[in-house]
């Protein structure tokens, strides 16, 4: 059996991946001193409650290529047959170059890395298509493109508070020619080809949220489309915007998740993103 393994920046909620066998590869957050393995050794939660008193920023690290190795030899000894590894961008962060590396390096099974060039649940619902096409007995080559199919057609947009904590991370990409200009508007950015890019700015957080959920309904198809919406601490407005959209679209699939520490380091407290297919 084909096994699928992917990154914590895919913001895959714990008991969906380990329902449909996925394994989860954390990063790691150093946060007042200490190093966190993302979304394992620190939740989501108590991330932003200390990111919102500290004037330090977080900073991030990739998996180690010993990390994805080990990962790799517990699935070859539950039976794997192959393995299909889904990053976050390449663009963003070393964790393909980390993916790679333990690929090249361990020969027991043949493992193929795809740079998602994205990340949260564009990069989750790949996974999660890989994962199901295996489940149905797909081959390497199958599951492989079932990845792609959906990369293909999967979209990110983020209402973000401010960009500063993108810019202070070195994240911002395109959007850098907001920085210092915005005052207080409130910026929507995607990321497209593996940067952020900006999207729209409005002129307040109302009509950021309204802008999202408006170009996902344009753009999904009713009662056809995946849908995840992950919020930085910000639970009410994220269960606001799904239900919303789900209302009025009715997908196939609907998911509602907190932001990894890693992309709270990067989107901030309050920050709302929208994955869909």
């Amino acid at each position: 059996m084909i096994r699928v393994v992917t990154d914590s920046v895919a913001d895959l909620p714990p008991d969906l991946a380990q329902a449909e066998g996925i394994e989860v590869v954390p990063l790691y957050v150093t946060l007042g001193g200490r190093t966190y393995r993302d979304g394992v050794d620190l939740t989501p939660k108590a991330f932003f409650s200390q990111l919102r008193t500290t004037d330090r920023l977080p900073t991030t690290a990739q998996p180690t290529p010993g990390d994805f190795a080990r990962t790799f030899e517990r699935l070859a000894g539950k039976g794997a047959t192959g393995i299909v590894v889904l990053t976050l961008s390449s663009e963003l962060s070393g964790t393909f170059q980390s993916a790679v590396q333990a690929a090249r390096q361990w020969t027991e099974r043949v493992v193929e890395v795809i740079d998602t060039r994205t990340g949260i649940m564009a990069q989750g619902f790949a996974a999660l298509a890989a994962a199901r096409a295996a489940r149905a007995a797909a081959s390497l080559d199958e599951v492989l493109a079932e990845a792609r199919r959906v990369l293909n057609r999967a979209r990110i947009l983020a209402a973000i508070p401010t960009l500063e904590y993108l810019r202070r991370g070195g994240r911002i990409g395109k959007a850098a020619a907001w920085a210092g200009t915005l005052l207080q508007m409130k910026p929507v950015v995607t990321v497209d080809d593996g940067v952020v890019v900006p999207v729209t700015r409005q002129r307040t957080w109302r009509r950021a949220l309204e802008f999202v959920a408006e170009r996902v309904v344009e753009e999904l198809r009713t009662g056809e489309g995946h849908l995840a919406v992950m919020h930085g601490d910000a639970l009410e407005e994220g269960r606001s915007l799904l239900a919303t959209v789900v209302e009025r679209v009715q997908p196939k699939e609907a998911i509602l998740a907190g932001l990894s520490p890693v992309l709270g380091t990067y989107g901030g407290p309050g920050a709302v993103a929208v994955a869909y297919y």
